[in-house]
């Protein structure tokens, strides 16, 4: 849960864009909504003039969006590790608990034997005794 909750927060940090903008798509988006969310927010950044008030050259918009690129690509590695890590860990507990009840069903159906042979050895006893032979059963 560790790694879920550090890769949690390397996604959220990895959601704040260009100029601190929140590039993050709203729950329940698609990689393909946050794609085109992240377009949009490159070609509105890139278009914008430069804090001193000179527009972008050709060079300054393919570096930031380049960068931005690189923001979706880190957020989509982090949702795929967040996602592999919660598959692995709830394929080991449904393999866990399948592997319990097969272990409770023999567990139950050997308690079950052991009655059903006590039961036997306890009648073959009581011929036995009337018969006269003092052998206890003794199960295989």
């Amino acid at each position: 849960i560790d790694r879920a909750a550090t890769a949690s927060a390397s996604l959220s940090s990895a959601a704040v864009g260009v100029n601190g903008t929140s590039t993050a798509a709203p729950a329940g988006a698609t990689s393909t909504e946050t794609s085109s969310t992240a377009a949009a927010a490159s070609t509105t950044t890139a278009d914008q003039p430069s804090s001193n008030g000179t527009p972008l050259t050709a060079a300054q918009k393919a570096m930031e969006q380049r960068k931005i690129r690189a923001e979706a690509r880190a957020r989509t590695a982090n949702a795929t590790t967040i996602q592999s890590f919660i598959r692995s860990k709830l394929t080991a507990i449904r393999a866990r608990e399948e592997q319990r009840a097969i272990y409770d069903k023999r567990m139950s159906d050997l308690i079950a034997l052991a009655g059903i042979l006590k039961k036997s050895a306890m009648h073959q006893n009581q011929q036995n005794k009337g018969t006269g032979s003092v052998e206890d059963y003794i199960p295989p």
